[in-house]
């Protein structure tokens, strides 16, 4: 497997794609395929990007890159791969989805790019919201089968759940480094993915890699204990200020928390009132956005790790979460702060232990914990290593007993909404 990692500075297309095009001339191999990973001023131009390889081009939105010279918020970062690899594209429930995985050719690495929540068109929403409105009416009235019927619902039409993504690979035995898409910006039709040109809208990506890619992946936390009570008192050290809590949850859908909604829940606590915002306008008026500081952190039955959940400041009785709750305890946490004990260092620090590696996936909300700080990433990097600020990268891979990760969720799964970095070395 060949790779290089070429870049544009430019925020303007005509400079940009100019710029990529005589990059891409001195590279001296013929790729197979390149990933070109867009900001937001260039992602609308998607195809005049993809124009610029004679073969296969997925595109996908991020928030900044790292190249050997600094931290970027503009212009775009391309990946050229020459590899033996498959290509598919899934679409529809994430039950077909996952069946599409289980039944597509097995590889020895795999990377998987979607959204993890797809905002299509404006009545599209507005009819989920209706739904949300009558399910949670029967669920209030003592209706628990509500909650099922509100996350059947989510995964046919909205979200695809990152752990039940991964567990067809995971059960097969092979690697895989999830890129579950979720912008710190949302608005209709994002995230916009493409491959070849053409959009994917609510679809997934799976690039099969029949060569060996090593895949290391860290979380900023403390290792999980040995049981869950173990486990809870250890995130409240970590987190410092945190309350325990009982919630109601159902497959991706999340009922009461302490018996309230969970954003009147977090008003109560909070003592604030301001969180009854309209989603329809806010997206429209591009002013939701994908992170929060309000988090509710669940715990896992099966490994008695940890995932976070943030809540946004939207009125829903039920609330979609990115990833299946089935797993997890009734009992969780709300943590009202999004901080790492030890501030930016601890990052800096497994930086520093994880070894070589050539390109590196950074969840995006360590931009917005560090804001200028997070430019001290760089100088600690390998001269060659190139990266990318996402959402919260996810995967499935076996480091067997001795790694004790608090976001190992399930066996061999590993998530957070938050706080999360994988690391890749293709040779």
């Amino acid at each position: 497997m060949r790779v290089k990692f070429v870049y544009t500075l430019y925020p303007d297309l005509k400079l940009a794609r100019e710029d990529l095009k005589e990059k891409i001339k001195k590279v001296d191999f013929e790729p197979s395929l390149g990933i070109f990973f867009l900001t937001e001023n260039l992602i609308g131009y998607y195809q005049e990007f993809s124009k610029l390889l004679d073969c296969n081009s997925i595109c996908m939105p991020i928030e900044g890159y790292v190249t050997q010279k600094a931290i970027w918020t503009r212009g775009a970062l391309l990946l050229l791969i020459d590899a033996d690899y498959k290509l598919y594209k899934f679409n529809g429930p994430a039950d077909r989805v996952c069946r599409d995985l289980e039944n597509s050719k097995k590889g020895k690495t795999s990377f998987l790019i979607y959204p993890a929540f797809y905002f299509g068109g404006r009545l599209e929403l507005l009819n989920a919201l209706l739904k949300e409105k009558r399910l949670y009416g029967s669920y209030r009235r003592g209706d628990k089968t509500a909650l099922k019927r509100a996350s059947d619902f989510l995964q046919e039409k909205m979200v695809y759940p990152i752990n039940k993504i991964l567990r067809p690979l995971r059960d097969r035995g092979e690697e895989a480094i999830s890129f579950n898409i979720f912008p710190l910006e949302i608005s209709f039709g994002q995230p916009m993915i493409t491959m070849n040109g053409q959009k994917i809208g609510r679809s997934l990506i799976r690039i099969g890699f029949n060569e060996k890619i090593k895949i290391h992946y860290t979380d900023t936390l403390p290792e999980r204990g040995n049981s869950l009570e173990e486990t809870v008192e250890i995130l409240k050290n970590e987190l410092g200020v945190a309350k325990e809590i009982e919630v109601e949850k159902k497959g991706i859908a999340l009922g009461h928390v302490e018996g309230f909604k969970v954003v009147d829940f977090v008003k109560r606590e909070r003592k604030i009132s301001e969180l009854d915002k309209d989603i329809i306008n806010d997206i429209d008026k591009k002013k939701v956005l994908g992170a929060s500081p309000y988090i509710l952190w669940f715990f896992s039955r099966e490994t008695f790790g940890a995932a976070g959940l943030g809540i946004a400041e939207y009125p829903l009785g039920i609330y979609p979460s990115l990833y299946e709750l089935e797993p997890f305890d009734s009992r969780a946490l709300f943590s009202p702060t999004e901080t790492v004990k030890g501030g930016i260092q601890r990052l800096l620090d497994y930086f520093e232990t994880v070894g070589e590696f050539d390109f590196l996936a950074i969840d995006q909300n360590f931009m917005l914990m560090y804001r200028e700080k997070i430019s001290e990433i760089r100088r600690i990097l390998s001269e060659d290593a190139c990266g990318i600020f996402t959402s919260n990268p996810s995967c499935t891979l076996n480091y067997g007993r001795n790694i004790r990760l608090m976001t190992e969720v399930e066996r061999n799964i590993y998530l957070n909404l938050t706080r999360t970095v994988a690391y890749l070395k293709f040779s």
